[in-house]
């Protein structure tokens, strides 16, 4: 299904972005003012890593001594994104894009969503664990030769953001969405959901399992000017049993083991009341 950013944001109860959904590649007033807009709706939330993602680039922007063209760099991996600063006192301006950035950013702090729940700790350890395990993010500059380094795993944003929907379908009675450029969310909203979802981990994952399907939760990629929902939890169906096939059956097996301790350690604190709350 392919959809507007405009159709996502009316229709949709709850909305997270990626830092790579927000397009801060361009300087454009216009552009900058859609970005707040977006961010300033009621339905729309960020996490503190993502506004962690912001400031760093206002940074950057602001180190730079030359204010005449210059090129910038943004995001990391396959979400880099190319920035030329065309004159000093034009709307493409450094100065100009600092304080587009500063008003973007403080936009951010006042939607982040802040939990501070041992089983949101469970979700983003047991995401994590299977995101490096079984690869699933690509840095896809370094794949392309552009630079040395794999950064695939310099950043844990994804998976906290990934968490953060899990979090969202347990513990808040909506369905919620995430909007992203980054197609790395298209494996772990996957994968991840279908392995921590796996029968193995019965009884204790059972609220995982049943809330995927109540308060389901869907993915919308780019698609040229529009969105296609690339994942919707309605359509999952998780594993019966866990195996990643990059690594080897005793790593399967110890992996199998934390994962079960994880959803135990859930499972026992899950008659506490959900802690979160949004700033304002």
């Amino acid at each position: 299904m392919i959809v507007t950013l405009d159709e996502i944001l009316e229709h949709e109860d709850c909305v997270f972005v990626d830092w790579s959904a927000l397009n801060l590649e361009t300087t454009k007033g216009n552009d900058a003012d859609k970005v707040k807009e977006i961010l300033k709706r009621d339905n729309v939330y960020t996490i503190k890593e993502i506004t962690a993602e912001i400031r760093k680039f206002e940074k950057q922007v602001m180190k730079s001594s030359d204010m005449a063209k210059s090129m910038f760099y943004m995001g990391s991996g396959n979400r880099r994104k190319e920035i030329n600063r065309r004159a000093k006192y034009g709307p493409e301006s450094r100065r100009y894009l600092k304080k587009q950035l500063t008003e973007i950013r403080r936009i951010s702090e006042k939607k982040e969503l802040r939990i501070n729940d041992l089983r949101y700790d469970l979700l983003f350890n047991m995401t994590k664990l299977i995101s490096e395990k079984a690869n699933l993010k690509k840095d896809m500059s370094y794949q392309l030769g552009e630079h040395d380094v794999d950064k695939s795993y310099h950043s844990f944003t994804d998976e906290k953001l990934t968490a953060t929907v899990y979090w969202n379908t347990l513990f808040c009675e909506n369905d919620c969405c995430l909007i992203a450029e980054d197609r790395d969310f298209i494996r772990l909203l996957n994968g991840v959901t279908k392995m921590i979802g796996s029968k193995s981990f019965l009884p204790n994952n059972k609220i995982f399992r049943d809330k995927i399907k109540e308060n389901s939760f869907r993915l919308y990629t780019k698609n040229g000017d529009k969105y296609r929902m690339t994942v919707s939890s309605d359509n999952l169906e998780c594993y019966d049993g866990l195996n990643i096939s990059a690594i080897s059956r005793s790593e399967n097996k110890e992996i199998k083991k934390e994962i079960a301790l994880n959803w135990h350690q859930f499972n026992n604190y899950s008659t506490q009341p959900a802690s979160l709350a949004y700033l304002s």
